[in-house]
């Protein structure tokens, strides 16, 4: 049996499986629009959408693919604008130091 050690697994793993289900999301999201605008699983993906988004924001990045991760779903879902307390800017500040990019 192999155990395994930090140095062995993906510390992101967590916040890159919701980053690719957020892909997911926006690719079938794309797909209903261009076959109907009305189609009632648009609302359904929405609410998906913005409920995984604020996981995201809120889950710790520790590696460098989990902030970069993180950082496309921000920018895909304009999150920044919406963020006028600074709460946002103040998460990715603290996952830039833990990733050791901060400067």
């Amino acid at each position: 049996m192999t155990t395994r050690s930090p140095t062995n697994q993906n510390l992101d793993a967590a916040l890159i499986a919701m980053v690719q289900r957020h892909d997911a999301i926006f690719e079938e999201w794309d797909r209903l629009v261009e076959g109907d605008e009305d189609d009632p699983r648009i609302a359904a993906l929405s609410g998906e959408s913005c409920d995984i988004e604020r996981k995201i924001v809120a889950t710790p990045a520790f590696t460098q693919e989990g902030l970069d991760a993180k950082w496309r779903v921000l920018t895909r879902a304009e999150l920044e604008a919406f963020d006028d307390l600074g709460i946002i800017d103040m998460i990715l500040t603290l996952d830039a130091e833990r990733v050791g990019t901060a400067g």
